[in-house]
């Protein structure tokens, strides 16, 4: 048995590790340059079943994506035990989260008070503590706690040290081969996948496994353009990371904020902190290769009013930025296709590292040619009948309220050019509202077509600087 696995992100790895694992022949395709960039070494790499809960994301399906976290991180030990053993790079595991509702999170309050419900519900470990519980934090008065949880057994590791560790137990195997490419087709054979072109050179295998991030949505249009699988969308993350002289030893975070995971800091152990992250999708300015000013901006205000105001002392070492993959219903893509010996693991958002050891042990049992035990609310096959359309009024809702969340600066003031960005959009909306000519109704088409094409609440950001845009053209209009 000779499976091929596009990516070499975390995903892509763990399904190569429990592969060779299960004796197969492993034959793995990714480019080496660029590789740096990718999402998973930009990763903060906190492993949070519950500290990733939010009151938007627990009902339906998001509570499939919980249990399928809560189950992943379950078998994570001896996961990294695995890997520990073939490849001699150990990767160490540190325990404690704190998760932390201030007033600047206008919905700090519900997602900790629903963080709480879920932890009870499953009988999970924490404590309500107070602001001079937490090891190094230490807030501007302005941004003053008003609820504080230790998650006691909430993990957390190096992103990068994994996936070293990973390549290391991998290339270890005499069933492993690799070549540094970009792949740009599946081949198929009478319906079944029987290998890919990478960089015009054909490679084949008994199965070909796609888990390829954002890289994923190019090569299934390119080799099954009528064929209906859940497109991606990329959600930069920006991080930083900082030397310092404070002992943090735990996890310090906000709950999820509107368009991305709020702030969150994650000691390294070697005098170094991880500050994260951004989240910017598709279109939104600043989703260009490298980080954005206002990026990183965002990422230090927030660090040091909110968290530790010394850490302005800190000495910035260096920046990462990845593009994570966020399928159009919000949810993992895992499993098998509608071509046979076809198999995608992608689609994983914020929570690819998390959910590395379930996935991997899931597409093995795919490719093996069985049908997995372990419960996968995910595959595309079964996708309709488990992922039903989301109401457009509850999407509009969830899109202005986080318009309204990502407007201001952290300091609570419109940065930049955001009051011009946000009179020119007002302007538009009036324009759409009061008026129906030509220009207009091409615009409000288009923005119906973006919303039925990528219907997330992220989205709405798009809309936002869409409509910003399209004043000065509309009111030459005139």
């Amino acid at each position: 048995m000779k499976a091929l696995i596009v990516g070499g992100g975390v995903l892509g790895q763990t399904i190569a590790f429990y592969l060779l694992r299960s004796g197969a022949s492993v034959h793995h395709i990714y480019p080496e340059s660029g590789f740096d960039n990718c999402a998973t070494l930009a990763a903060g790499a906190m492993l949070g079943v519950f500290a990733e809960v939010t009151r938007e994301n627990t009902v339906g399906a998001g509570l499939h994506e919980l249990e399928f976290r809560y189950q992943s991180n379950k078998i994570y030990s001896d996961f990294l035990s695995e890997v520990t053993e073939t490849s001699s790079k150990k990767v160490e595991v540190r325990a404690g989260t704190f998760i932390i509702g201030n007033a600047f999170g206008r919905n700090d309050a519900n997602n900790i008070q629903c963080i709480e419900e879920h932890l009870n519900r499953y009988k999970a470990p924490y404590q309500i503590v107070t602001e001079r519980d937490v090891p190094g934090y230490d807030p501007n008065p302005r941004f003053a706690p008003h609820r504080i949880l230790f998650l006691p057994s909430e993990t957390f590791l190096n992103s990068e040290h994994l996936l070293r560790s990973l390549i290391a137990a991998n290339t270890s195997s005499c069933n492993y081969t690799f070549t540094s490419g970009s792949v740009s087709k599946v081949l198929f054979e009478n319906g079944k996948a029987m290998g890919v072109i990478a960089d015009g050179i054909a490679h084949y295998a008994d199965s070909v496994v796609i888990a390829a991030g954002v890289g994923t949505n190019p090569i299934l249009t390119e080799s099954l353009p009528n064929t209906r699988l859940p497109k991606l969308m990329p959600g930069k993350g920006t991080s930083l990371l900082l030397e310092t002289q404070e002992e943090i030893p735990y996890v310090l975070r906000s709950p999820n904020r509107d368009f991305a995971c709020g702030i969150h800091l994650i000691p390294r152990g070697d005098g170094t902190v991880y500050i994260g992250a951004t989240n910017r999708t598709a279109s939104c300015p600043g989703t260009s290769e490298g980080a954005s000013v206002e990026e990183l901006h965002d990422l230090l205000y927030e660090a040091t009013h909110e968290l530790n105001p010394r850490l302005d002392s800190a000495i910035v070492r260096s920046f990462r930025y990845g593009n994570r993959p966020i399928s159009l219903d919000g949810y993992p893509v895992v499993g098998k296709t509608q071509i046979d010996r076809l198999y995608l693991a992608t689609g994983t958002y914020r929570n690819g590292i998390l959910m590395a050891p379930l996935i991997g042990r899931i597409i093995s049992d795919l490719v093996h040619g069985g049908d997995s035990t372990i419960n996968n609310p995910f595959c595309p096959l079964k996708r309709e009948e488990l992922f039903a359309e989301k109401k457009r009024s509850d999407l509009i809702k969830a899109g202005a309220e986080g318009i309204v969340s990502f407007l201001p600066a952290p300091h609570g003031l419109l940065p930049y050019r955001r009051p011009e960005e946000l009179a020119e959009c007002l302007e538009t909306l009036m324009r759409l509202a009061l008026h129906d000519d030509e220009k207009l109704r091409a615009l409000r088409e288009e923005i119906r077509s973006l919303i039925d094409s990528q219907p997330l609440p992220e989205t709405f950001a798009q809309l936002f600087f869409k409509c910003s845009d399209a004043a000065e053209s509309l009111r030459k209009q005139e």
